[in-house]
């Protein structure tokens, strides 16, 4: 199991491998979306980020560019009863990325995000909303499973597979 804790007290995000490999510090997801920038391959096919209260002003700038750089196409899905954008802030939703309200009888609350391509998965369950808060500042929780065709995949991601 691979682990990997943030940079300063109370946040984290642990990476779930198949052995006990290496510590190594992050400060949220998106060091580990950011890694993938670079990447001269296409690496993931579809994305997707659930969350219960979305900024998606804050999304487009600083997640989608990066999930769309590693090949995916995109979806949020946020509880319809608290959407509220700011329409001054949206460019891209329903042409770069689409947007999903689920509108259900309890507040529709997960903080999953999945990206998966042929060769690798990336599943993340945490409890921070895909906002500026959630994902940078707030003292939040993440754990990360990462998989591939050629190392197996965590039981974690056989298991967020069931539920959606």
């Amino acid at each position: 199991m691979t682990r990997t804790t943030a940079g300063c007290a109370g946040r984290g995000v642990i990476s779930l491998a198949e052995t006990v490999a290496e510590v190594q510090r992050v400060s949220s997801l998106l060091a580990h979306l950011f890694s993938l920038e670079g990447a001269s391959d296409r690496t993931y096919d579809e994305a997707l980020f659930t969350t219960f209260n979305v900024d998606l002003g804050f999304f487009e700038a600083r997640v989608l560019g990066m999930a769309r750089a590693a090949g995916a196409a995109v979806t949020v899905l946020a509880d319809a009863s608290v959407y509220s954008p700011d329409a001054r802030s949206l460019k891209g939703a329903g042409a770069s990325y689409h947007v999903g309200l689920a509108a259900a009888r309890a507040a529709f609350h997960p903080k999953v995000t999945v990206l998966v391509g042929p060769e690798r998965v990336l599943a993340a369950v945490g409890s921070g909303n895909l906002t500026t808060g959630g994902w940078l500042s707030n003292d939040e929780t993440l754990t990360v499973a990462l998989g591939s065709a050629r190392d197996g995949v965590p039981a974690i991601v056989t298991d967020i597979a069931a539920w959606l």
